[in-house]
Order: structure tokens, then sequence, then C-alpha cells
């Protein structure tokens, strides 16, 4: 059983885990075994070498573990969206073969880092429903910079980020026992998020409210503020 909070009714619920994210027919069984194959299993047997204290992960892993990392942010998005075109999408690239979904795991590997960070056990990360959440970097020369971060435990996320982002547009993700990732992990837009079962027996029920809706608050203004900067510059350069 879950605890979850749901942003339309504004209340603490609970449920089991299939009926928040199980979609009945969304996957066929045979992308379903790929996903096991290719993703699940790669990640599910290796989590303590993946947690292990390096800050980039390297495809100095074995290579069914780091194509599974890649993968995984590759296709998470689809997953995770209720869409027809996105299952279609997932169907289209997960059944490829095995040549192709090397290819991709390695394109992927080239234009993107691919990260791990661990947040503390005081504030664990919420699981948002659609399986990942955005990272806002600092902005360099008027450009905010984005990552996308995927919970695969209380305290662990894995993240990919755009090759050109800097490191110090990343460095608040990881100060501060990483509270910045665990208020972002809110999401932006998902309809509902799961809360640690610790939290539940800590807080309230209005005060994890308040403490979810004030995150998200923030995720979005984040965004906004990035979007009007980006206009704003925009705005100039067609001035100058």
């Amino acid at each position: 059983m879950l605890w979850y909070y749901d942003f339309e009714n504004n209340r603490l619920r609970s449920g089991s885990s299939r009926s928040l994210f199980a979609r009945d027919g969304a996957n066929t069984a045979e992308v379903e075994s790929r996903l096991n194959r290719l993703v699940e299993t790669p990640i599910a047997a290796a989590r303590t070498q993946l947690w292990a204290d390096r800050r980039e992960v390297s495809q100095d892993l074995e290579w069914p573990l780091f194509r599974a990392l890649a993968l995984l942010l590759l296709l998470q998005p689809f997953r995770s969206a209720e869409s027809s075109d996105a299952s279609q999408t997932l169907e289209e690239l997960i059944l490829r073969p095995d040549e192709d979904i090397d290819g991709l795991a390695r394109a992927i590997s080239a234009r993107w880092q691919l990260m791990r960070i661990t947040v503390s056990n005081r504030a664990p990360l919420a699981y948002p429903s659609a399986g990942y959440f955005p990272l806002l970097g600092a902005p360099i020369g008027g450009k905010c910079s984005f990552g996308l971060a995927i919970p695969l435990s209380p305290i662990h996320a894995f993240v990919g980020v755009p090759s050109d982002v800097r490191p110090e547009q990343t460095e608040s993700w990881r100060t501060n026992d990483a509270g910045f990732v665990s208020n972002y992990s809110v999401g932006h837009r998902s309809p509902f998020v799961v809360v640690h079962p610790n939290v539940v027996r800590a807080l309230s029920e209005a005060e994890i409210v308040k403490a979810i809706r004030d995150a998200r608050a923030g995720v979005v203004l984040g965004i906004e503020l990035c979007g009007q900067l980006a206009s704003l510059l925009r705005q100039m350069d067609a001035v100058a």
C-alpha cells in the first residue's frame, strides 16, 4: 500500500501500486518482455554497483547496465504517458534489433551526461506519477539548463543532463544533502505523487499537503522564469 498526494482532490490518499501505475493492456507482452530484459533486470541486479560513490555514470560499468540506464533515460517519458502515440513510440523503439538498441544507448551517452544523486534519509524523494521530474540548473549567459531525473529508490535519483551543461550549473543539486532534488521530485505536472511512509508518520496531512504544494509551486515558478528569461533575451537579440 502506498501513500500519495492527489493534486486534483487536494488530499493525501492510500492505494496499491497497481491501481496507481498499472495500465492494463498499455503494452504488449513482447514489449514488456523486452523492457524487462533490457532495462529492469540489469538495473535490479546491479543496485549496489549503481549507488557507488562516484558522480558520473560512465561506460566503465558493464555494458548491459550502462545500456539499461541510457534506455531508461530515453524511454521513461513514453512509458509513463497515457497517449496511444507514446505507447506506439515506445513499442517502435524497444522492439528494434539489439544492434540498433546498442546504437541508441551509445548515442545517448554521447549527448547526455549520466549522473546519480543521493538525497538525505531525512528528506526522501517523492515519486511523481510521470515517473520522472525536471531539475533546473543555474543559468549561464542567460540560458537555463535542465536535467531529467528518475527516482530509483527513496534516496537515489538517476539524472540525465545535456552534455553541454557545465558542472557549476548543477552544483546546487548536491548541496545541503541534495534538498533541491528532494523538492523538485514532486514534479511539474504529475497529477499525483507518492509520499514516503516515514513522512506520513512524522507529519500531519495538512503539513504534507502544504509542503508538496509549496514545492510544486516552486518548480513551476522556476520553469516559468526560465521561459521568461529566454523570451527576453530573444527580444533583446532582435533589437540589437
